[in-house]
């Protein structure tokens, strides 16, 4: 609404046409018949007239022929009932260049009601139609990918300002955003079971068990504090199955705030699982299923790295089964293997869950003991002596095993070992622990065999 401040109108009449020149919009006034009879700078602009060229001439001087007949005879049947008319409209400039406008026009009636003059109000919007149309092919093209990708992926819009019963309790004071699914696309609703309609307007804990829920909202809220991408790896019991996923998620912004994460998760369920299987396969012995040469190597550094930093004992023992290239001189590569895998079988059986049991090479084995002592590595290791021997792994061929132990202490006092935690002096202690384990193996086989050493030859 304008509002008077009481001058008559001859004063308010140069204010109000220094109001119109000033406007950036095209304005114009033309009589009954549509001949232009006063139009401003703005006007003047987006038409490529000047104020000369258009006055006295039919605001048809614009047409394009772009628009359809019935167009105009929907604008003349609107504006002479007396009615405002406001639609988009393709016109041509005085170049012969086309653009869009979006204008309004409204009837000027005089005291009995008779249209004496119409005054529009053209704006230029091809640069917004551009822009609308370059937004509308990109939103096909997501919505495209959004349908079509294999990749399931999520919107989730973010409260900022949750209510009281929404909040999960925490112990600090600080806001709590609440995470709500808005939309999934085809392929999350197949690989993950739930439907776009079953989780709009629902948060995490109202729709996954308690820790799911607890694992998905604490990497929502990483990248929500974070305002950055982020990628995870999760696995999740969802309704389908329980499956593991990495995710890609990032923030959504809008005028500065983020108000949505995306999130495109892929099924690594069989990737990791084959993963697993190779490094299974890279760590155990094939034949025996224990660890392999590779793997016993690890477990002793860091088992070795462990007990320095802790001062704590470490034991070794080496073991290797008699008179071996016998059984398999005379019986056959299979019964060898049959007694390699039952020697393996029965040591394991022997040991702690912290202990770590390997092949070493051909029919020897390395077990690495941490937290044991030199009497007690002993006493294990002719623990497992006998439980070979009285194996029956081959009618009328009975096996055995020699064992030399060594252990940690033997080598250096716990002030020393502090010394030697680099990895040079780490990596010369073991190759010494480990010769030593093998000095007393071969002395226990020199010694008679089936038999355990844990002293050097006197």
């Amino acid at each position: 609404m304008l509002c008077s401040t009481g001058r008559s109108a001859e004063a308010r009449e140069p204010l109000l046409q220094q109001a119109v020149d000033a406007a950036d919009h095209g304005i114009y006034i033309t009589d009954s018949e549509g001949v232009l009879e006063m139009v401003n700078p703005g006007f003047c602009r987006i038409a490529g007239y000047s104020r000369e060229e258009l006055l006295g001439k039919n605001i048809s001087v614009l047409k394009s022929e772009k628009m359809a007949l019935e167009y105009y005879q929907r604008l003349w049947k609107t504006i002479l009932a007396g009615e405002s008319w406001q639609e988009e409209i393709i016109n041509r400039r005085k170049d012969g260049t086309l653009y869009w406008a979006f204008q309004i026009i409204n009837p000027v009636t005089d005291k009995e009601g008779k249209i004496t003059h119409y005054v529009g109000v053209q704006n230029d919007i091809t640069e917004t139609r551009r822009l609308r149309k370059e937004r509308d092919i990109a939103l096909g093209e997501l919505d495209a990918i959004f349908s079509n990708t294999q990749d399931a992926i999520f919107l989730v819009d973010v409260d900022h300002a949750p209510s009281r019963e929404d909040t999960p309790r925490k112990t600090d004071s600080r806001p709590q955003a609440v995470f709500r699914y808005r939309k999934l696309n085809p392929a999350h609703e197949e690989l993950t079971g739930f439907t776009t309609e079953a989780v709009r307007g629902k948060s995490p804990e109202e729709l996954l068990p308690p820790e799911t829920a607890r694992t998905v909202s604490r990497y929502y809220r990483i990248c929500l504090e974070a305002g950055a991408p982020l990628t995870y790896e999760e696995t999740l019991a969802l309704p389908a199955s329980t499956r593991t996923w990495q995710t890609k998620l990032a923030p959504i912004y809008r005028e500065g705030k983020i108000v949505q994460l995306v999130g495109a998760s892929r099924d690594i369920t069989e990737e990791k699982t084959l993963q697993e299987k190779l490094r299974t396969l890279s760590e155990q012995d094939a034949l025996t299923g224990i660890a392999n040469r590779r793997k016993i190597q690890e477990e002793l550094s860091r088992e070795m790295t462990r007990a320095i930093r802790y001062t704590s004992p470490l034991s070794v023992i080496m073991a290797d089964l008699d008179h071996f290239k016998a059984v398999n001189d005379t019986l056959g590569h299979d019964a060898g293997d049959s007694v390699l895998k039952a020697a393996a079988s029965a040591m394991a059986e022997s040991l702690r869950p912290s202990d770590h049991l390997g092949r070493w090479g051909g029919e020897e084995f390395l077990i690495v003991l941490p937290e044991t002592d030199l009497p007690s590595a002993t006493t294990l290791a002719e623990r497992i002596r006998q439980h070979v021997a009285g194996l029956a792994i081959i009618p009328d061929h009975p096996v055995t095993m020699s064992l030399g132990v060594s252990t940690l202490e033997e080598l250096c006092t716990p002030e020393e070992l502090q010394s030697h935690s680099d990895s040079t002096h780490l990596q010369a202690l073991q190759e010494k622990l480990l010769q030593r384990a093998d000095s007393r193996l071969y002395l226990a086989k020199e010694s008679g065999r089936n038999r355990v050493q844990n002293r050097d030859a006197p």
